[in-house]
């Protein structure tokens, strides 16, 4: 070989070793385009879920054959939203896309208010599930409070929530 693509053959090497080469232990740095292909696989996932969830719904067999709808299967698609709630507060709160030990408290108040609705949404869906036979409501309303008061002792314990809160009201009531 001669010189000049030797040259250009290292270059290509130092350039790769350099994208490939971790960053050093103790480095937490916030990494937009990381966090942001997180969040698009994680809401790929999500709409992955819902489409299985109507694949697998019942269907109106009155209908002909090219027509039929689907209908929709209310108790997958809220444990694919919850699975998808569950993943983003994940994302958000891990490397490299929490804050490095930076508490702030807006944005706790932010993400304990997705919490507190995601909490209302699932007593919504008890609430419309009520009347489905052997439906149990109180149940539901007790798995939804304890799902949602555990999130929120799981936020407040992150660094983000090192300050507190900055509203008084209440999350999961």
């Amino acid at each position: 070989m001669t010189t000049p693509i030797r040259a250009t053959i290292a270059m290509l090497f130092a350039t790769l070793a350099a994208f490939v080469t971790p960053p050093p232990a103790g480095a937490q740095e916030i990494d937009p385009l990381r966090c942001e292909a997180r969040r698009l696989r994680c809401e790929s996932e999500l709409y992955q879920c819902v489409s299985r969830c109507e694949r697998r719904g019942p269907r109106d067999i009155s209908a002909p054959a090219g027509a039929r709808p689907v209908f929709a299967d209310d108790a997958c698609e809220a444990r694919c939203a919850d699975r998808h709630s569950d993943s983003m507060l994940r994302i958000a709160a891990t490397p490299p896309c929490a804050p490095g030990g930076t508490p702030d408290a807006g944005l706790c108040e932010a993400r304990l208010l997705r919490l507190g609705a995601a909490g209302l949404v699932c007593r919504a869906r008890c609430g419309r599930d009520r009347e489905r036979e052997g439906f149990d409501a109180a149940a539901c309303l007790t798995r939804c409070a304890t799902r949602c008061a555990g999130a929120v002792a799981e936020t407040m314990d992150q660094t983000i929530c090192g300050r507190g809160r900055i509203g008084d009201a209440p999350l999961c009531d």
